[in-house]
């Protein structure tokens, strides 16, 4: 409270009926100095704790902003770790593709002409020949053989690739 608000207990006394006892008028002029002066502390506590939970309001919002970066930041991470597992979900599900029944049969049409070869051994060419497929075609069924199949290089010329038969155990 300010000064200007500090009342006179003379003029609390004049402004009380007259009557009261004179003697009444001054123990209540006395009660309401009390009253005010309480007043004027706990409006000081009241100041004192507003300017504290201003200074913690300050604090929270500041911790508040820091918390939207982390959150920026780990949601950035959790992005890129399930772009990850898509692209390895994707790649495991490339890498365990099975073999339909016309890769299966091609298969079967490759083992019968490396049966017939001596040494069980022909050129990767003469055998794409003899299926009639594309080169990455052909890959993709040596590759789904599993390990039906040996792949080398020619002992003559090195560019060349043969398919050898693996040995059955």
């Amino acid at each position: 409270m300010q000064d200007k608000d500090i009342v006179d207990i003379d003029s609390v006394v004049s402004a009380l009926p007259a009557t009261i006892p004179y003697d009444q008028r001054y123990s209540i002029a006395e009660a309401i100095k009390a009253g005010m002066t309480r007043l004027e502390e706990f409006d000081a506590l009241l100041k004192k704790e507003n300017a504290i939970l201003n200074e913690t309001n300050t604090i929270l919002k500041e911790d508040i902003l820091l918390l939207k970066k982390q959150n920026e930041l780990l949601l950035g991470k959790i992005k890129h770790l399930e772009d990850r597992i898509c692209d390895r979900q994707r790649i495991a599900k490339l890498e365990t593709s099975k073999a339909g029944q016309k890769t299966k049969d091609q298969i079967a049409s490759i083992e019968a002409p490396l049966q017939e070869s001596p040494g069980h051994v022909a050129s990767f060419g003469a055998i794409r020949k003899h299926l009639g497929v594309s080169k990455p075609r052909f890959s993709a069924i040596i590759k789904l053989s599993g390990n039906l199949f040996i792949v080398m290089k020619s002992p003559h010329n090195p560019k060349k690739k043969l398919l050898k038969l693996a040995p059955k155990i």
